[in-house]
């Protein structure tokens, strides 16, 4: 499987220096287990949403005015005090 071009990217920020083996190996071969062993290693995690899950929607405003409206009107009807004479 080929790997995805934004890994590489990543190792611009990894330290070159740095005597760690999980540098080392994530310099030297950027697979995303290396990358995803190199950000265990320094207490790194995604941003929401960014592992591949669908972007979450938005769900459109309602307009609960007539269905607050509506429940009221027939709530009164029901308590409503009726004197007969």
């Amino acid at each position: 499987m080929e790997e995805a071009a934004w890994i590489r990217s990543v190792i611009e920020v990894v330290d070159k220096e740095s005597s760690d083996p999980v540098d080392r190996d994530f310099i030297k071969d950027p697979t995303r287990t290396n990358y995803l062993r190199w950000m265990k290693r320094h207490n790194l995690r995604h941003f929401e949403n960014e592992r591949g899950a669908p972007p979450k929607a938005r769900t459109p405003e309602i307009d609960r005015k007539p269905i607050v409206d509506y429940c009221v009107r027939k709530l009164r009807e029901r308590q409503r005090i009726e004197i007969r004479s």
